[in-house]
């Protein structure tokens, strides 16, 4: 038997102007309004179709097999219920549909499920001829194949049963809401295997080419079969259910003819905060429709916003039960939905929010996390790119409510962030002590990502050294939070005094284990840095800046120096970049500060005044005449100063500013001469 297939993996939402009863029964009943929720009528004169209409057609029409995978009320009962019309229409097939949702409820077993599917088939066919005889004897037929397992029953009852009923035409099954299996007790792999199957046999049975199903619900195809032994269900064409979009939606201005004077910008207006998401543009065009108030040319703007702010953002979680707070409430708890994937789905949306735009990510695994994230509703994929649906979703689900969430699911989001930021060396953002002994048994839950067990291992690295280092202390703990006062989490730094302390005699409890600490760095690594055998680092840092290569050391220290005295960063300047990289300084928010309190004493304004006086003997001078904006005469150069300075920059390398101090300086001489 050969089955050819679509899978619509949507929900249902579109903008209409009329109220519809019975999906496949009775004429609809003209009403300008919108309609939020449900089903549109075939014929609905608010339907807006988009390019999904014409490619579910075709494809089925031609027996192509094809999915669509998006989140719910994104308008696919309406296309599914437009698209089943046409087919029967024209003549191409029978329809009928089969709800899980409808048959999985009260816990069925694997032989009632299989039996319902038939079941509620029959009596959805639009014959009712072929359902009366289809039904008559369906009972009977399935207690006599009860040698065959229920799955293997459905596969017989559509070859031998169904298609020999149905001679004439193709026949096409709707099966809605398939993401309803996850609640079931038994496996389905077998289902969707059987419909794989048949299609991967279609050529040796001519007859199953008539019998197309398609799948609806919220899902991936990698959903459907879980076993990883059995093949994945990879059959389909994928048919995408885009948003509205406002080329299309002349006859939605219709609505507001007699509300707004140009009902067209009106329109434009919803779109700008709905971006053509079905289930909130028609939300939205309700609220402006039932609120009633005229609104004159060049207003529009604002009446929307004021509808969005008032009825939608500030208070749809208090809508107990209304479409809206359902909605809104569906996609955040799908994207905080307690499983595996849901720190990757809250890490990916937070940077999402934080940058605007992320490229999609071919590497399988993130490209599953992030068709996660779409299905919430939350995120759409345009072009290769991923954003956030649209300005509602922004407002609703915003940074700070992205950031809650994660500091919840993940209780050391923001030292975790912090430490990615600096490369992974901001020792300061670790865990120890109690917040590290807390997480022991969360750990063992969690499926954590390479990042978050990066973090973990080197806090426990980190932990179970000052353990050891700071074992004499009455609480290792205190002499943590000490120690990263004065360093700031520089490892080299911390290095330095775990060493220090292993080979003090002197006992914490004296003085207690903070005041412990500070003596060792003040008299072991700030006093003594330049002799100290563990202050190494420190003067690491300072050949770096004295000894540099990609900058004149002078100029380093005198743009460092103007750090000190509050100079903003410059990202243009090498200077700045070069601190940069030495560690002496960190960008904070656009601002260049000392990196720790270790760095502030040891590298302070006395000591760059001092070695920038050995660098150049003229140096107070020269600073002054160019704070000056090099105007001020008085600070240049005079006599016996000006001629040991000559001498002193013999054969040196200067840069066009000091050149141009000293020819003032020899000037000014030669005028007083």
């Amino acid at each position: 038997m050969m089955w050819s297939l679509a899978v619509i993996c949507t929900a249902c939402t579109s903008v209409s102007i009329y109220k519809w009863g019975d999906l496949m029964s009775g004429e609809p009943t003209l009403e300008y309004k919108f309609q939020v929720g449900g089903t549109l009528p075939a014929n609905a004169s608010s339907y807006v179709r988009r390019k999904a209409d014409d490619d579910l057609y075709n494809y089925l029409k031609d027996g192509e097999f094809c999915y669509v995978l998006n989140s719910r009320q994104m308008g696919k009962s309406s296309l599914l219920n437009r698209t089943m019309h046409q087919l029967q229409e024209n003549g191409i097939a029978v329809c009928g549909w089969v709800d899980l949702q409808a048959i999985g409820g009260n816990n069925p077993t694997e032989e009632q499920w299989y039996y319902s599917i038939i079941h509620n088939l029959i009596k959805n066919l639009e014959s009712s001829k072929l359902r009366d005889y289809l039904k008559s004897n369906l009972k009977i037929w399935w207690h006599e194949q009860k040698e065959l397992s229920p799955v293997r029953k459905l596969g017989v009852w559509l070859d031998e049963i169904l298609l020999e009923s149905v001679t004439d035409k193709n026949i096409i099954i709707f099966i809605d809401e398939i993401d309803n299996i996850r609640h079931l007790k038994f496996t389905t792999d077998d289902f969707f295997s059987l419909i794989r199957s048949c299609c991967n046999h279609r050529a040796i049975q001519a007859q199953s080419n008539r019998l197309t199903f398609v799948l609806c619900g919220v899902a991936k195809p990698s959903d459907l079969i879980q076993d990883p032994i059995q093949s994945p269900f990879n059959i389909g064409k994928g048919i995408a259910l885009t948003p509205l979009e406002l080329a299309n939606t002349k006859n939605l201005s219709e609505i507001f003819i007699k509300q707004a004077a140009n009902p067209s910008n009106l329109v434009k207006e919803i779109f700008r905060w709905t971006n053509g998401q079905p289930f909130l543009t028609q939300q939205l065009g309700q609220l402006i429709a039932e609120d009633g108030t005229n609104i004159p040319e060049g207003q529009e703007s604002s009446m929307v916003e004021q509808q969005v702010r008032k009825k939608i953002i500030k208070n749809w979680q208090y809508q107990d039960g209304a479409i809206l707070q359902v909605h809104l409430d569906t996609i955040r708890k799908r994207l905080i939905a307690d499983d595996w994937g849901k720190l990757k789905r809250l890490e990916l949306c937070h940077k999402i929010l934080k940058y605007g735009k992320l490229e999609v990510n071919d590497n399988p695994e993130e490209a599953s996390v992030e068709l996660d994230l779409r299905l919430t509703g939350l995120v759409i994929k345009q072009g290769q790119k991923l954003k956030i649906y649209n300005r509602i979703y922004q407002y609703i689900f915003d940074i700070k409510w992205m950031k809650k969430e994660l500091k919840i699911c993940r209780p050391y989001n923001e030292k975790l962030l912090a430490w990615l930021v600096s490369d992974k060396q901001d020792y300061s953002q670790l865990l120890y002590g109690d917040e590290l002994k807390k997480l022991e048994k969360w750990r063992e839950k969690q499926r954590l990502g390479d990042h978050d067990l990066k973090f973990l291992g080197s806090s426990d690295k980190f932990d179970s050294k000052a353990q050891g280092f700071f074992a004499r202390t009455s609480n290792y703990e205190t002499a943590i939070r000490r120690m990263l006062s004065w360093t700031h989490g520089k490892e080299s730094l911390n290095e330095s005094i775990f060493k220090i302390a292993s080979n003090i005699f002197q006992s914490p409890k004296k003085r207690g284990d903070a005041e412990w600490i500070d003596n060792l760095v003040r008299w072991h690594l700030i006093e003594n840095w330049e002799t100290h055998e563990q202050a190494k680092p420190l003067r690491k840092t300072r050949d770096y800046l004295l000894k540099n290569r990609n900058c004149d050391p002078f100029w380093l220290l005198l743009s460092y120096q103007q750090i000190l005295q509050g100079t903003s960063f410059n990202p243009s300047c090498p200077e700045h970049q070069e601190l940069l990289k030495s560690g002496l300084v960190v960008d904070k928010d656009g601002e260049l500060t000392v990196h720790n309190r270790i760095y502030e004493a040891v590298f302070d304004s006395n000591w760059v005044t001092k070695e920038l006086n050995s660098l150049r003997p003229y140096a107070k001078e020269l600073v002054a005449w160019l704070n000056s904006d090099c105007r001020d005469e008085s600070t240049l150069l005079r006599g016996q100063v000006l001629q040991d300075s000559l001498t002193s920059i013999q054969g040196k390398s200067l840069s066009e500013k000091e050149e141009q101090f000293l020819i003032a300086s020899q000037v000014v001489n030669l005028r007083v001469i």
